[in-house]
């Protein structure tokens, strides 16, 4: 899944989902750990497994479409 980063560019996120989802085995490690998802933005652009990035979504680390990012641009731009 694509997800985008509402500030656009190169920058790197991390997450722990299994935090806040203890159900969720995929965020665990074989001790029952939260692990941390180091997501790397290049261009305000991320390719994500499909649970991580509808979380990362539902939570307000990103964005489903650039969309909203190239009219924040085009907002500062024409200020």
């Amino acid at each position: 899944m694509k997800i985008y980063h509402p500030m656009g560019s190169n920058m790197m996120v991390m997450v722990t989902p299994g935090a806040f989802h203890p159900d969720v085995s995929d965020w665990k490690d074989e001790l029952g750990n939260a692990l941390r998802f180091d997501v790397k933005f290049r261009d305000g652009v991320a390719e994500v497994d499909d649970k991580l990035g509808k979380w990362m979504i539902e939570h307000g680390h990103a964005h489903r479409t650039g969309l909203r990012r190239i009219t924040n641009k085009l907002i500062r731009a024409v200020a």
